[in-house]
């Protein structure tokens, strides 16, 4: 993960894999590169995206489901897909599939096709 895939709002975890939100970035030429002012190198990293994780984000798990293939819908046009052999990828209705194997590579991708922050879901 590169400093510059993430945004404000992003989840990411620690080396220990504690879960924080990205709420600032720096990046100065020259110099270390900080998330929440603590340098990136080595100490954050991505966060796998699971079905667990789809469903603190709200989503909903179609039911055209497979043994092979996870689907959630995140609404009536946008679909994540699980893969059993590792990996995943997300789709609007009539565009390409984009990877998105990351947390923060989906709430990223949902941003950019809707413009609304994609977050997790309190009960």
């Amino acid at each position: 993960m590169k400093i510059n895939e993430l945004r404000i709002g992003n989840y990411i975890q620690d080396k220990d894999g504690n879960i924080d939100e990205v709420r600032a970035l720096a990046a100065v030429r020259g110099s270390s590169e900080k998330i929440n002012d603590i340098p990136y190198e080595g100490y954050f990293q991505p966060i796998p995206l699971t079905e667990e994780w789809l469903i603190k984000f709200g989503l909903v798990k179609n039911p055209d489901t497979s043994y092979d293939i996870v689907r959630y819908d995140i609404d009536e046009y946008q679909t994540v897909k699980l893969y059993s052999c590792g990996g995943a990828s997300v789709a609007e209705e009539g565009m390409d599939a984009a990877e998105a194997n990351y947390v923060h590579q989906l709430q990223n991708y949902h941003f950019l096709v809707i413009g609304e922050e994609l977050t997790v879901k309190l009960t």
